[in-house]
């Protein structure tokens, strides 16, 4: 449960003394560093990628490239907005006009990831659809002509 970490807390500092608290806490951090270390994005594309080593005839790539061909749309999609501010540097991190960047991002991401699965569990996409596609794909590219970094 989320809550069971700060319920062992309480329970230590109620029933023992600092010492053990210190001590708990300690193994509680442990074992979540350990979590997310071996629970992470890059662990599991790593323990993909090494399944799938490349033939022998294709050109090398680096493997940082070549990682990016085993993350899910949705993966892809949350690193970009994580690494907005690298992309739209002129914004200030309180700025109102990056945040609603960011938010328009997320919902055009959030449009894209829907058609995606629409078509890949092939089911039939409308009209509309591709209007959503058109226009999402378009206000990203708008958003990238006129605050990216390279301006």
């Amino acid at each position: 449960p989320s809550d069971l970490n700060w319920k062992l807390l309480e329970w230590a500092t109620a029933s023992c003394g600092p010492q053990l608290l210190e001590s708990l806490n300690a193994l509680l951090l442990d074992r979540r560093t350990a979590f997310r270390a071996q629970n992470s994005v890059w662990s599991r594309v790593a323990r993909t990628m090494a399944g799938d080593r490349p033939q022998p005839e294709e050109p090398p790539v680096p493997e940082y490239l070549r990682c990016v061909e085993y993350l899910t749309l949705r993966e892809l999609g949350e690193i970009l907005i994580d690494l907005l501010h690298k992309v739209f540097p002129r914004f200030a991190q309180n700025d109102p006009a990056r945040t609603r960047l960011r938010e328009r991002w997320r919902e055009n991401l959030s449009k894209l990831g829907r058609l995606r699965n629409r078509v890949a569990h092939l089911r039939n996409v409308a009209f509309q659809d591709m209007e959503d596609l058109a226009s999402a794909v378009e206000a990203m590219r708008r958003d990238l002509i006129d605050y990216a970094g390279w301006r």
